[in-house]
């Protein structure tokens, strides 16, 4: 069961990346195959889709790519075979990638190319698409020529045409019956993108009867600017615009966004009118993550009367597990360890210096969001419009990571997430370790407090390092997944599968690993498992590798920022709330 891959083409509005972009495609319940083609910053690139997975072509050394009404995609080239009788697009591909083999793909050279007719009327021109990005990377719309089963369209810099049966694409187009469409790329900021902001072109084609081409502009500050194309038979949806699915990365669930807000209630309702814990949904504050010991802003438990510090506590649990809850909590005791042992102590280390924040008025059916934060926890959690929730940035932290004295001897609050990464490391053979092993991140100049994704507001989705889980034994992956699972089950049940379900769609295959440093317990070392959506990252190279820090990180949806942008375009009504 799926719908058409138009109805879910409106997502890659929402994408900064190609990556992002390839994401949003492969979580669609997709009920038909297509091909899309995309112009990005980072050069061109061709989507084939199939109902189970979305493979990916990039040109390694042009600014260039085409295809033509077959698959190219090595792992679907057999498809071919089956239909001899109706894919004769094979010397249509091989007779552009030639013609343009030997240019530098300038507007020029691929109109020129695209004017080729040998062959006709089985020439590449009655049916070939090409996408290429501006290598000057100027903010006007790349260009690209196409013609379709019943005509052909340009895209250009400064106008889109449709026009059936002609195929000398040099001359105008004739008034009647064409089909002329004029989008002004010249953009104003009110009215599109930020000059200099780079550009994304999306081509759709299939097999249906073609009629007319909808050319849509895009939201103003996007990062990338994109030109959906879609036959008219979708156009009701593609020109609405809306999507009423849940957004890419997004948690959902209605019943717990309803119970956060009463217990967040519940709280505030408690304290004293000059007690301020309240803040706009929107001020910077709310993505002003930290897990270092410093004053912070909201209500700290040390103000708290026991009543109220009850319900503090029940905020915070509510968003984890029974298990994540027991770590917050040993976490926050240790406080007490570390003001009775330090030579200096340091008043935000202590057990009541966490502090309590909510960010706008948490009602049921609201946006808002809130953080219990303090040395060695950072929990954040956004709920927009009463559905949709979102936890990470998820910080844990411990010192000492393994207690060596006084009534709590031997206490390991990330016992599981030290030791499963260690077991998998130890278990990689000499050629995986080529791969799986790299090298400490220097402390001081390429981190915060030893992780290189620091306390950063968003972090960037980088080629990932490591050993991928698809390059390993059936025990190793189990392993790796069994890692990934301790560090995503601090969550609360409900949100822990939803992200793991995500974290499986996306492809396990997909998730690597990478060690660094020693093997041996009491030795610094540090890993990062990076998936296609997410990011964990773990230290322990402090205090005579005592002292760890871990983070549970969302590539699109830290602070719920892909929820919220998500409700806004389509929900909100110009209501940005």
């Amino acid at each position: 069961m799926g719908v058409p891959h138009y109805f879910t083409l409106r997502e890659l509005l929402e994408a900064r990346l190609i990556d992002e972009a390839t994401e949003l495609v492969r979580l669609a319940n997709r009920a038909i195959p297509a091909n899309i083609m995309l112009a990005t910053p980072d050069g061109p690139a061709d989507l084939e889709v199939a109902i189970d997975n979305v493979h990916v072509m990039r040109p390694e050394k042009t600014n260039w790519i085409s295809h033509s009404n077959h698959c190219v995609h090595p792992d679907l080239a057999s498809i071919n075979e089956g239909f001899p009788e109706l894919i004769q697009s094979h010397g249509r591909k091989r007779r552009i990638d030639c013609l343009l083999a030997s240019t530098r793909g300038t507007d020029e050279e691929l109109k020129a190319a695209l004017s080729d007719h040998e062959g006709y009327p089985t020439s590449f021109a009655a049916m070939q698409m090409m996408i290429r990005r501006k290598a000057s990377g100027s903010p006007c719309l790349p260009s690209s020529l196409s013609q379709l089963s019943v005509g052909c369209w340009f895209l250009g810099e400064h106008h889109a045409i449709m026009r059936s049966k002609r195929t000398d694409l040099r001359k105008p187009p004739r008034k009647s019956p064409s089909v002329h469409v004029r989008v002004q790329t010249k953009q104003k900021k009110k009215h599109g993108a930020a000059a200099g902001s780079p550009c994304l072109a999306s081509a759709v084609t299939s097999n249906i009867s073609v009629r007319r081409i909808l050319m849509k502009k895009i939201r103003p500050g996007s990062a990338m600017a994109l030109v959906l194309t879609a036959a008219v038979t979708f156009v009701s949806q593609a020109a609405a615009g809306e999507s009423a699915g849940m957004p890419a990365s997004a948690i959902e669930s209605p019943e717990i966004a309803h119970e956060l807000a009463v217990t967040a209630k519940r709280f505030m309702n408690t304290l004293d009118p000059g007690m301020q814990a309240k803040y706009l949904f929107q001020d910077a504050e709310r993505a002003n993550f930290h897990f270092f010991p410093i004053v912070r802003r909201g209500v700290p438990l040390k103000d708290l009367e026991n009543g109220q510090r009850q319900l503090g506590y029940a905020l915070m649990s509510a968003t984890l597990s029974h298990v994540g809850n027991q770590k917050a909590l040993s976490i926050m005791s240790l406080g007490d360890y570390l003001r009775e042992t330090d030579d200096t102590p340091n008043v935000y280390r202590d057990s009541d210096q966490y502090y309590f924040t909510v960010f706008g008025d948490p009602t049921p059916k609201g946006t808002w969001g809130y953080r219990v934060e303090g040395f060695h926890l950072s929990l954040n959690v956004t709920v927009v419009a009463g559905r949709w929730i979102s936890v990470t940035p998820s910080f844990f932290g411990v010192i000492p990571a393994t207690v060596p004295d006084g009534p709590r001897k031997g206490l390991q609050v990330l016992q599981q997430e030290t030791e499963l990464a260690r077991a998998l490391a130890g278990s990689m053979s000499a050629a995986q370790r080529e791969t799986g092993f790299g090298e400490i991140p220097d402390f001081l100049t390429e981190t915060v407090g030893g992780l290189i994704t620091a306390n950063k507001r968003r972090i960037e989705r980088r080629k990932p390092r490591g050993l991928p889980a698809s390059e390993m034994t059936a025990a190793q992956r189990e392993i790796l997944m069994e890692l990934v699972h301790e560090h995503i089950t601090r969550l609360r049940q409900e949100f822990a599968d939803q992200d793991l379900a995500r974290i499986d769609r996306a492809g396990t295959e997909k998730v690597y690993f990478l060690w660094a440093g020693e093997l041996e317990p009491g030795e610094p070392h540090h890993y990062l498992i990076q998936g296609p959506t997410f990011l964990i990252e773990y230290d322990n190279t402090q205090d005579d590798a005592n002292h760890v820090h871990c983070v549970y990180r969302d590539f699109y949806n830290d602070f719920g920022d892909a929820m919220f942008e998500h409700y806004r375009r389509h929900h909100s009504h110009g209501n940005n709330q």
